[in-house]
């Protein structure tokens, strides 16, 4: 099962926010961060369970070792 993965137009506001905050905390850092969140994505995407609906058919992921 594959799903079109789409975000609230805030979503990229919010990741180019954390890309810099992780990158400037730590070199490689900020890219770390992306590639979990493009790791989460594809998880969504395909049809994994692990993310629980947050209301509708949205889901809300929180990508671990990245509050």
């Amino acid at each position: 099962m594959s799903r079109t993965v789409g975000y609230l137009p805030e979503v990229r506001e919010d990741f180019v926010a954390a890309f810099a905050y992780y990158e400037a905390l730590s070199e490689g850092l900020g890219e770390r961060f992306e590639a979990a969140f493009k790791s989460a994505e594809a998880e969504v995407a395909e049809g994994m369970v692990t993310h629980h609906r947050h209301f509708g058919h949205y889901h809300r992921v929180v990508l671990r070792h990245f509050p």
